[in-house]
């Protein structure tokens, strides 16, 4: 190759699994720019699925500002608490400590049910081919308590 000609490495493939209701598990999240907007994904595995077990997934949402640099365990700021993401920690985090910031932590060792959907549209609004299309976690919804299994 010559000067120029470098690679770029897709780290993160995106994966597409059937929408519906799965049984997920925290493994870290990470705050990014995407598209000019602040960003935390917060990065799941699927557990207890006999096809799609270990088959990373991830919830995004949009947040007022990055407290420093775009990076995994980045801080962020939120500017209502009326928002998704703090409503949804809170039902997932069961009685936080604390009122004025998420820390997921609390969500290590625990199942989590989530809502999976699927994107067929780019950020612009143009239709994805059936081959570039990929799942999201729409939602949390609730703990999974080990003794309702």
């Amino acid at each position: 190759m010559g000067e120029g000609d470098g690679v770029g490495l897709i780290l993160a493939p995106s994966c597409l699994v059937p929408e519906g209701k799965y049984e997920v598990r925290y493994c870290y999240y990470e705050t990014q720019i995407c598209f000019g907007a602040s960003k935390v994904s917060v990065h799941f595995s699927i557990v207890n699925h006999e096809k799609y077990a270990g088959t990373p997934i991830a919830r995004h949402y949009t947040v007022e500002s990055l407290s420093g640099p775009a990076r995994k365990y980045g801080d962020f700021n939120i500017k209502s608490p009326n928002c998704s993401q703090v409503r949804e920690f809170g039902r997932i985090s069961e009685n936080p400590n604390r009122l004025d910031r998420i820390s997921y932590v609390s969500f290590k060792n625990k199942r989590i049910l989530a809502r999976v959907r699927t994107v067929v549209h780019d950020s612009h609004g143009n239709a994805l081919e059936d081959d570039e299309q990929y799942s999201v976690i729409a939602g949390l919804l609730n703990i999974i308590d080990d003794e309702t299994i």
